[in-house]
């Protein structure tokens, strides 16, 4: 099911875009993807963290916002079908 991932600053230099549909059905899921299509994405912006499962997530300098409502960072999170992620730097907005 595509999910809208929205990228600001850095992120979005690493991808090259400003959006993009990607398949996933949970944060970490969308994650590995944009991180196998994007290996510079997957570089400077995703950690496997201390997880020894190496689920993705978002390393501590940026932060996922879904649907502009609220902050998410739980790997397990569940996305549907029509959700948009945004992915920022942590620092943005001052």
């Amino acid at each position: 099911m595509p999910v809208t991932v929205e990228f600001y600053g850095i992120a979005r230099e690493r991808v090259g875009r400003d959006h993009l549909d990607i398949e996933g059905n949970s944060l970490s899921e969308v994650l590995s993807e944009l991180g196998a299509q994007f290996p510079e994405f997957a570089r400077d912006c995703l950690s496997t963290g201390d997880n020894e499962s190496g689920v993705k997530t978002l390393n501590r300098l940026f932060i996922a916002s879904l649907g502009e409502d609220r902050f998410v960072s739980d790997p397990q999170t569940p996305l549907v079908e029509g959700d948009c992620l945004l992915i920022l730097s942590a620092d943005a907005g001052g």
